[in-house]
């Protein structure tokens, strides 16, 4: 067998076949770790495996999705949670958290501080302490001194943990009164979290203060803080924190650090109202119906007994019957016209119904007078014209004050004109 030696030219051919495998095999594997860090994700995101970072525990804020059944959320919200408590430590190196979704600073406090401390909670930046003119800011959050004087006294300092969290819009921190149609919401899907220590601190003497800011005028924002150990996935709860509502921002009040937010508290939908409606049409007609065959039957027994004629104590029920009767007959005319370009007529709607809701009161009171009279005052009882002072009373003092709420403010301003033209002439005589 004859071999044939080697040339340079077939050295080089062999170098190249060689070089282009490896470049291939690096290829491949440069292609796999990838494939692998993606399905450690989303093995993270179903809760299959722990997290291989935060940086994939904040993607999967964005990913993971309760109706989705690859997703557990509870599982993203108890990472996050054992994140901050990993940080109280004294060990841990992090200053600063600055990602997409979640912004936090970490600081160590002297627990002998001479005065509260107060932090931004800006949900597109990361924390800071603020100073001076800045404690103003709208959205605040402010740790009360004795909160730090309440702490062990062996210990110098502790580490403060602030974080903002942007939870999206997905079901991540949502919790069973959420998610759902015409349910609850968490305002601006943020999400405020306050851990000092390791250990957990409730019971406050003073409150921790948290200013959330808002574009206008809420009247059904509530105050919660997550629970992690209610239900299954946790959920938000309003025990402990007192709400205090403004024009452009809310104050939340609450004896315990943990996750705050504010939740809008859910709208009556549609379809319920047009049940409760029916509900009321139904309750009220039948009672309106029956009030009215009192009073039938009261005056056709009045032609046919002696006693329905002379005696009071009938025409008092009768008249409360009638009170409760126009009162249901305003309710039933009221329902479903509550629009509010209908200024005049809601005012005039609400004046009447508040009027004869006062003469019952106010009938019922006079059954009760009458009936002490005839229990207590049995003998020498006689009162001129006594069912007519009755009436003046049952149907007439409530009027006055009917009459001067309904056009108070018109007065005030008249009188107020008239106030400042008097002042006006006599400043000119002065001068």
């Amino acid at each position: 067998m004859r071999l044939r030696p080697v040339t340079g030219e077939s050295q080089r051919q062999h170098t190249s076949t060689h070089m282009g495998n490896m470049l291939l095999q690096l290829f491949f594997l440069l292609q796999l770790d990838p494939m692998k860090a993606e399905e450690k994700e989303n093995n993270f995101c179903s809760g299959e495996a722990p997290a291989p970072s935060q940086y994939a525990a904040a993607r999967c804020f964005v990913s993971c999705n309760r109706s989705t059944p690859e997703c557990k959320p509870q599982v993203i919200e108890r990472f996050w949670i054992k994140k901050f408590e990993e940080l109280a430590k004294e060990n841990s190196p992090v200053p600063v958290l600055d990602e997409t979704m979640v912004k936090a600073t970490i600081q160590n406090i002297a627990v002998n501080t001479s005065q509260d401390l107060f932090f931004s909670i800006s949900p597109s930046q990361v924390p800071v302490t603020l100073t001076g003119n800045e404690m103003e800011a709208l959205d605040r959050v402010r740790l009360p001194r004795s909160l730090f004087e309440s702490l062990r006294p062996s210990m110098s300092s502790v580490r403060v943990i602030l974080a903002v969290i942007n939870i999206g819009e997905g079901q991540i921190f949502k919790g069973s009164a959420t998610g759902q149609p015409f349910s609850s919401s968490v305002l601006d899907n943020r999400m405020v979290g306050i851990q000092v220590g390791t250990e957990p601190i409730k019971d406050l003497v003073e409150p921790v203060e948290i200013t959330f800011s808002h574009k206008q005028q809420r009247q059904n924002l509530q105050c919660v803080f997550w629970d992690d150990n209610k239900g299954t996935t946790g959920d938000w709860k309003p025990m402990g924190c007192f709400t205090e509502q403004g024009t452009n921002q809310t104050i939340c009040r609450c004896d315990h650090l943990t996750f705050f937010a504010l939740l809008l508290k859910p709208v009556l939908d549609a379809t319920t109202v047009k049940s409760l409606i029916r509900i009321s049409l139904a309750g009220c007609g039948t009672s309106l119906c029956f009030l009215f065959f009192t009073v039938i039957l009261y005056f056709a027994l009045r032609f046919t007994r002696q006693r329905f004629k002379s005696e009071d104590a009938p025409k008092i029920h009768v008249a409360l019957s009638i009170s409760l009767a126009l009162l249901n007959l305003t309710f039933i005319i009221s329902l479903g016209h509550n629009s509010p370009e209908q200024g005049a007529s809601c005012r005039a709607q609400g004046g009447i119904f508040h009027y004869f809701l006062l003469c019952c009161f106010t009938w019922m009171g006079i059954e009760a007078f009458h009936l002490y009279l005839l229990a207590i005052k049995i003998f020498n009882i006689y009162i001129s014209h006594y069912f007519l002072k009755l009436c003046l009373v049952g149907w007439g003092v409530f009027m006055f004050s009917w009459f001067a709420i309904l056009f108070y403010p018109s007065l005030r301003e008249e009188s107020s004109s008239s106030t400042a033209k008097t002042n006006h002439s006599n400043s000119a005589s002065r001068e």
